[in-house]
């Protein structure tokens, strides 16, 4: 055990084995961790190595080296993330080119902001599809979840940017980001420990055992600690993983996994900025906390996964995937309200949120897949079903008629940020509400899609991909309050989307040159308020985007110097 102490910077060693390695880095203002993981007898070997030289099968649903793929593709180690520092999520995006993000409410994963290309959307995180082992990980609402993700059982992240909706349907208008979990192979028992600055503390211990040449198994504890460096932005999160995989006969092997999650996260508050993007100057400085309290983002939630691979043949496989979750979701948020912002007289305001949600997901694929000399035909037909029953309550100052009476204002809080003070929450002001019911409802989301895509080999060099898939959704709402008034209201709405693919590889000397066109969608159902009948007329178009791409990748021979660059034009309706 070796203890280590310097500037602020905590890290602790734990092994079993004698091959711990240590890093320290000392850069001002930035979280700072170093982690060591030691294994016993677990097998597996590192080699150095071109990012082109990595496996990928997110963008083309067949593993194949990221050379060979004609598309814009990242990939991220978790091992490696960690090694740097990862604490949040969002981070598996620094240096992607072409990802843009921004935190959000709080710190880290706590409803960030990004975007694929410049792409925008219609509510949330809905321009980019989530992935967990190639599954769609879609929250209710349609946008990605990223506080939902169980990052601590991620083994990589395949981060393919451009529209890939003929493969995986709706979502994927500006790229795709595929959550790979950690893989049985070798034998061994494994833990590491990690201490950080801000009380931050990780704890993980990983078991696996092979079955000789009829699989293995993997199983996993996580639990992570951390205070945080600002107030009220301490988060616990705990994680159990188990999953197995067997090799049933020398055609046919099963996959089953399941993944458990417990977070508890504080949300620290917004701090406003002037119109030249400098920090207004709040009482404690930028770790104080703005805001009316408690906000907090609590999730608990698990994820279960049966994946059946049959080979009949060397030229035809099938494989059959289903995937259930269930996610429980309480959350009290500020949100940042810049309709109040006063500058003159040091008010901002935030506008009081609260929300419990449980969230019901059942997913199920069926691929085949087809290859001979010149054709790779990909296959398939899915469909995903989500419930979800939601109750929204708000609490500020409300102008529930908009007449001018509590001032036009939509449950403001208004805080004076050179004393911390809120200043409108009066028991005597009839227009300040507390924990206001406005909106229950219990909602239904159906997704039927069918895609092909064949890769015709024209010649040795000479590639081309064509892919059609169609999708068709359905959205069902119960209401029994809109706008706090009980009802007893529905909406519906239904949509179809096609998605076509055509791409032109051409191979030579360690490099790709392709041009491409595809078309990615959105089912723009957005959150469930945008449905409230008395209060929104709904015409189901889809968002799409349009995107024509010209790419090069490659390599010298000697592998010192490697690249990757796109050109591409976008169209969004």
């Amino acid at each position: 055990m070796k203890i280590l102490n310097k500037k602020g910077l905590f890290l602790m060693l734990c092994s079993i084995s004698a091959s711990g390695f240590c890093q320290i880095d000392e850069k001002e203002n930035q979280f700072k961790t170093t982690e060591t993981n030691q294994n016993s007898q677990i097998d597996g070997s590192t080699k150095e190595s071109s990012d082109l030289d990595k496996m990928v099968v997110t963008a083309t649903r067949t593993e194949k080296l990221m050379i060979d793929v004609p598309a814009a593709v990242s990939v991220q180690s978790m091992d490696e993330l960690r090694s740097r520092g990862f604490t949040y999520g969002t981070d598996e995006f620094r240096g992607v080119p072409g990802v843009f993000f921004r935190r959000g409410e709080g710190d880290g994963e706590e409803f960030p902001f990004i975007s694929f290309r410049g792409i925008t959307g219609n509510h949330g995180n809905d321009t980019f599809l989530a992935l967990i082992d190639g599954i769609p990980f879609v929250g209710a609402d349609e946008e990605v979840m990223l506080f939902e993700v169980p990052y601590p059982v991620i083994d990589q992240i395949d981060i393919v940017k451009g529209p890939i909706s003929a493969l995986y349907g709706r979502g994927a208008i500006g790229g795709a980001v595929n959550y790979q979990t950690k893989n049985t192979y070798g034998s061994g028992l494994g833990f590491s420990l990690t201490m950080g600055s801000d009380d931050y503390q990780r704890g993980e211990v990983i078991y696996q055992q092979q079955f000789n040449d009829r699989g293995g198994m993997l199983a996993s504890f996580n639990h992570e600690d951390f205070e945080g460096w600002r107030e009220n932005s301490a988060r616990e999160t705990s994680s159990a993983f188990i999953k197995t995989q067997f090799n049933i006969n020398d055609s046919s092997d099963l996959t089953a996994y399941l993944s458990y999650f417990d977070r508890q996260a504080d949300v620290p508050s917004v701090i406003p900025t002037l119109a030249d993007g400098t920090p207004v100057d709040v009482l404690g400085g930028v770790e104080a906390y703005m805001g009316k309290r408690p906000t907090f983002n609590d999730v608990e939630g698990w994820v279960g996964v049966l994946r059946y691979n049959k080979q009949f043949s060397d030229q035809l496989n099938w494989q059959v995937t289903a995937q259930s979750r269930k996610i429980e979701n309480d959350v009290r948020l500020n949100f940042y309200d810049y309709f109040e912002f006063d500058p003159n007289n040091n008010i901002m305001g935030v506008n009081g949120f609260a929300s419990q949600n449980e969230t019901d997901v059942l997913f199920l694929e069926s691929v085949l897949s087809w290859q001979n000399d010149r054709h790779n035909v990909v296959a398939g037909v899915s469909m995903e079903r989500t419930e979800l029953d939601e109750a929204d309550r708000w609490t500020g100052e409300i102008d529930p008629f908009f007449s001018g009476e509590c001032g036009f204002r939509f449950y403001a809080i208004l805080i004076d940020y050179s004393t911390g003070q809120i200043t409108n929450d009066d028991p005597n002001n009839s227009c300040f509400v507390r924990e206001q019911l406005r909106t229950m409802a219990s909602t239904t989301n159906q997704f039927y899609g069918a895609f092909i895509q064949d890769e015709i080999s024209l010649n040795d060099r000479l590639k081309l991909t064509l892919g059609l898939r169609y999708d068709h959704f359905d959205r069902d709402i119960d209401f029994s309050v809109i706008g706090t008034n009980p009802v007893d209201q529905s909406a519906s709405g239904s949509a179809d989307a096609f998605s076509p693919k055509a791409t032109l590889a051409y191979e030579f000397d360690n490099a790709l040159l392709y041009a491409s066109y595809g078309r990615g969608f959105n089912s723009n159902f957005g959150p469930v308020f945008q449905w409230e009948p008395d209060r929104y007329a709904r015409d189901e178009k889809p968002t799409t985007i349009d995107s024509f791409e010209l790419g090069w990748k490659g390599r010298t021979e000697n592998q010192k110097v490697s690249w990757e660059m796109a050109l591409f034009y976008l169209e969004q309706s």
